[in-house]
């Protein structure tokens, strides 16, 4: 856990991020992240995050407040992200991800690729909204 101040290690092989401000120098040392707040009715965290740092996503059954995003992570093929029920489901998924390269390297690219195509989404949209008050030509 991180908030106990504990030391990263050669022979780490989980780091529990459970402090503010540190997830995206964290998912840019990761392959595989599983998204928390998802397992329980909170509402999961961003799963876009992991995904644009090139992570495979995890996550479980709770992503109110990410929803299109989650789906939209696992509509790609194959699936940029999986959803996973409970601890042992979160092991067999880590596993076979890890076992298979070629597999995990495509995961992770469809996450990025996934994650910077609905981040575009949003620049057009907003822009849509914001260029004729301002009398900007709109995004393409």
């Amino acid at each position: 856990r991180r908030s106990s101040c504990a030391q990263l290690s050669p022979s780490t092989s989980v780091f529990v991020c459970d402090t503010l401000g540190e997830l995206q120098a964290l998912y840019a040392l990761s392959r595989v992240a599983f998204v928390g707040a998802s397992l329980v009715p909170l509402g999961g965290h961003n799963v876009l995050e992991a995904a644009r740092a090139g992570c495979a996503v995890l996550h479980g059954p709770c992503v109110s407040n990410f929803a299109d995003a989650a789906h939209a992570l696992a509509s790609s093929t194959p699936p940029a992200a999986y959803l996973v029920s409970n601890e042992e489901e979160i092991a067999r998924r880590v596993g076979l991800l890890l076992a298979d390269d070629e597999l995990h390297r495509r995961t992770r690219r469809a996450a990025m690729q996934r994650a910077d195509a609905l981040a575009q989404n949003v620049l057009r949209d907003l822009s849509k909204l914001i260029s004729p008050p301002l009398r900007l030509p709109p995004l393409t």
